[in-house]
């Protein structure tokens, strides 16, 4: 079994993208010129969710795919950029610049994960809860509790075990808790 360095460094090494074969299958982007060429070629890299079933290409972005489309990141334009419409506002050049330190910080508290460890699941272990700590910590949630809010789907747990309606309940009431806790108690 090779280390997740070594298949990043093969997957580099061929062009940059690759396959993998976990989790049903799934593209990997090495690299972060190649990263940003897949994000801007929408035709050939698409996040669309297709729950038709009449493209299966259109498995979304989660890993494994849900039953459902996450809405505004399982869409390729032109409806994509009618959604993001609603985030524009929170995530402009100066409003991401002044979040640097807390994005750094949350990379290298994943990457110091990997210390002494032969194997390494980029998705489970790196990228959700980089995307997880990143993201509460810029809407003020303690992040000593990002897995209490992130959905066990996205943690990585056995998808045959899991009821995405149940947990995805769970973390809604605990969200509309810490709403109704902010407002009866403004900082």
């Amino acid at each position: 079994s090779r280390t997740w360095a070594a298949q990043a460094d093969a997957i580099r090494a061929s062009g940059g993208i690759g396959w993998s074969e976990a989790s049903g299958g799934y593209w990997v982007v090495v690299g972060y010129e190649d990263a940003v060429s897949a994000a801007k070629n929408w035709q050939l890299f698409s996040a669309r969710h297709d729950l038709t079933g009449a493209d299966p290409r259109a498995r979304g972005i989660s890993i494994p795919p849900y039953e459902f489309p996450l809405l505004l990141s399982e869409s390729d334009p032109p409806r994509q950029q009618k959604l993001r419409l609603l985030e524009i506002p929170f995530f402009t050049p100066s409003k991401m610049r002044a979040q640097l330190s807390v994005v750094q910080a949350n990379v290298e508290r994943c990457l110091d994960g990997f210390a002494g460890r032969e194997e390494v699941d980029l998705f489970r272990d790196y990228a959700m809860p980089l995307v997880s700590l990143t993201s509460m910590a810029l809407v003020g949630i303690d992040t000593a509790r990002w897995q209490d809010y992130t959905l066990a789907a996205h943690r990585g747990g056995p998808s045959g075990s899991l009821d995405i309606s149940q947990d995805t309940e769970r973390v809604h009431a605990m969200l509309l808790d810490m709403a109704r806790e902010r407002r009866a108690n403004p900082q």
